[in-house]
């Protein structure tokens, strides 16, 4: 495939796209047609097409298809999910790379587990009279 740096490639793309294609027809017809459709504005948007195609989020998601919008959720909805997406995907990652601390590696103070308005000091008194084994 060749490419071309003309300031208007249509003409170029055109006449590629027919000799392999579409070998019987004239460059003039594929051109004209081609001009037409270009002229025409696109008047669907991501959500009517979803809406027509009765997509749903989760074929969506696992046809992996960006640009069309589901029917069954709201935008919002969608912008909630892919943001809940993008968070699990930079925490698993930074888990990963050792960027952030595992929760065994974490503060002890933050992760005993304490009674609701328990302080760290309580809570080892608290271990230590009532004979219990205390974590960390």
């Amino acid at each position: 495939m060749a490419i071309s740096c003309k300031p208007d490639p249509l003409p170029f793309v055109a006449e590629e796209w027919r000799q392999r294609y579409t070998p019987g027809l004239t460059p003039a017809f594929v051109l004209e047609v081609l001009c037409r459709v270009q002229a025409i504005r696109p008047f669907y948007t991501s959500e009517d097409i979803g809406r027509r195609l009765r997509m749903t989020y989760d074929e969506k998601v696992a046809l992996r298809i960006t640009h069309i919008a589901p029917f069954d959720v709201d935008a919002e909805e969608v912008r909630a999910r892919k943001l809940a997406e993008e968070r699990a995907r930079v925490k698993s990652h930074r888990l990963a790379t050792g960027k952030t601390k595992t929760p065994r590696q974490q503060s002890i103070a933050r992760t005993i587990p304490r009674r609701p308005g328990e302080t760290t000091g309580s809570y080892y008194r608290r271990v230590k009279r009532e004979g219990l084994a205390a974590v960390g």
